[in-house]
């Protein structure tokens, strides 16, 4: 089972508190505590507000691995999953309609997605496989990493017309 940190918020607290799993993430954004900052979030009405909500009320996940400290340099041990973030899709149907093709797309290897706490986008976290990440050197891990993120964000925009952030 692979893990990566979870770290509470605020966003600035670079230091996570504990290493989960996938399924513990998924009771996580399920869970009453985390759905309801999420409507909080979502009910403020200007962009200020809902970023300094964001920034200290969320806590947050690093799905790439577990880290001593949230920082490339910081990186021990890839999960096998990337995380890709594709924000401003729009209304809730246009949301559903990608959540349904991205969730498809057998090549992918979708093993979680959820609509991104700003309600307009979604967090898609694909498994690339660990064996691809087993005993690198950190910078080797850091980089077959970012080699990857590139090649499967060009994959979701070129099949499926989304851009990665």
């Amino acid at each position: 089972m692979s893990y990566f940190s979870f770290y509470r918020a605020p966003i600035s607290n670079s230091t996570p508190c504990r290493a989960i799993s996938l399924r513990d993430a998924f009771n996580y954004i399920t869970s009453d505590y985390a759905t309801e900052r999420t409507a909080r979030l979502r009910n403020l009405p200007l962009v200020d507000e809902r970023k300094k909500y964001k920034s200290t009320q969320l806590d947050y996940v690093t799905f790439s691995g577990t880290f001593a400290y949230r920082s490339s340099n910081g990186v021990l041990r890839h999960s096998g999953y990337i995380c890709f973030d594709i924000d401003h899709i729009g209304d809730i149907e246009s949301i559903n309609r990608h959540k349904t093709a991205l969730s498809t797309d057998e090549q992918l290897g979708v093993c979680l997605m959820f609509r991104s706490p700003s309600g307009d986008g979604l967090k898609v976290v694909i498994d690339v496989g660990s064996n691809m990440f087993e005993q690198p050197t950190q910078a080797e891990m850091v980089a077959r990493h970012r080699e990857v993120y590139k090649q499967i964000g060009r994959i979701i925009e070129l099949r499926h017309g989304l851009k990665c952030d």
